[in-house]
């Protein structure tokens, strides 16, 4: 098909026809509506934009309030997943009570040793709550990612704006203010503060029925760790926290909480094991002779590893 270029010129009304030469104007003619010109050369639009405020782009206004984004990290902790593992957090009494029971406590605290799988669960209860978020846009979810290595940024500040990341990110409302607090600090060459983060999240929670807020290694957080929690659960009344720790890390004493003892699951155990025996040739054919050498390698491997 030939390309057709237009020229379009719109614009209001025309004016009528002045009065003849050499005479005095007559009344100008009554005026046109609103026209369009085509030529055969090119499209040139002209609109009016003084009216309003500039544009800017959402995903500029989420990057320059946020600069943290834990969702990489959280796709690096899936991919290092063995799958089907970690479902029976689901069926654990005191996770099914934080998660649905109206009256239970806001706070989930979960601690366990090091090499327990803390950081792989927490990988799968975010897949559990992301998942419910699809079906249900009016929950919530949010997830921080603790590294001692990255204090300088895993600030107070910039973990509360992932919070908000994360939340807005499947939200086709919520923005508003947020540009108006960007374009407000750009004219005024100013950042924004902590407080004008917590009042965006305080002020963005009411738009869901129900939040919930996953906490990893909260051990290698190296501020206040107190402060933290406090400032997640002030987000709203609506907000739910899980926390993962060592058991060397205090659970606040302020905040009324329900306590999970994390330790490696057998059957995830068994799982890992078996998939890392089909890698090994030389491993694999040795069992294929003898039927019950697999399991006793598992029995053994899962007395051994002692919850970690």
């Amino acid at each position: 098909m030939a390309q057709q270029n237009f020229h379009i010129n719109l614009g209001g009304g025309r004016g009528g026809a002045g009065g003849a030469g050499g005479q005095q104007g007559g009344g100008g003619g009554a005026g046109q509506g609103a026209h369009i010109d085509m030529q055969n050369e090119n499209v040139t639009m002209y609109i009016n934009s003084a009216a309003g405020t500039p544009e800017v782009d959402k995903k500029k206004i989420i990057d320059w309030i946020s600069p943290i984004n834990f969702f990489p990290r959280h796709q690096e902790v899936v991919n290092s997943r063995q799958e089907n593992t970690g479902g029976w957090i689901f069926e654990v009494e005191a996770f099914k009570n934080w998660e649905s029971a109206e009256d239970a406590k806001r706070l989930l605290w979960c601690s366990g040793v090091s090499g327990a799988g803390k950081t792989v669960l927490m990988s799968v209860i975010v897949d559990h709550f992301t998942q419910i978020q699809k079906q249900d846009p009016d929950i919530g979810c949010g997830f921080l990612y603790l590294n001692y290595q990255q204090s300088d940024t895993q600030t107070l500040q910039n973990l509360l704006a992932a919070i908000w990341r994360q939340l807005i990110y499947n939200k086709s409302t919520g923005i508003d203010d947020a540009k108006a607090m960007y374009l407000s600090c750009q004219e005024r060459e100013t950042t924004l503060s902590l407080e004008e983060i917590q009042s965006l999240l305080q002020d963005f929670s009411p738009s869901f029925k129900q939040i919930y807020i996953m906490l990893d290694a909260l051990n290698e957080y190296s501020s206040n760790r107190q402060d933290l929690i406090s400032n997640i659960l002030q987000i709203g009344k609506n907000v739910k926290l899980l926390v993962m720790s060592r058991p060397n890390i205090a659970a606040p004493e302020e905040q009324e909480l329900s306590r999970l003892l994390i330790e490696a699951h057998p059957e995830d155990i068994e799982k890992f094991i078996s998939s890392n025996i089909k890698q090994y040739d030389n491993l694999h054919a040795l069992i294929a002779k003898d039927s019950n050498l697999q399991s006793r390698i598992i029995k053994e491997l899962t007395e051994t590893a002692n919850g970690m």
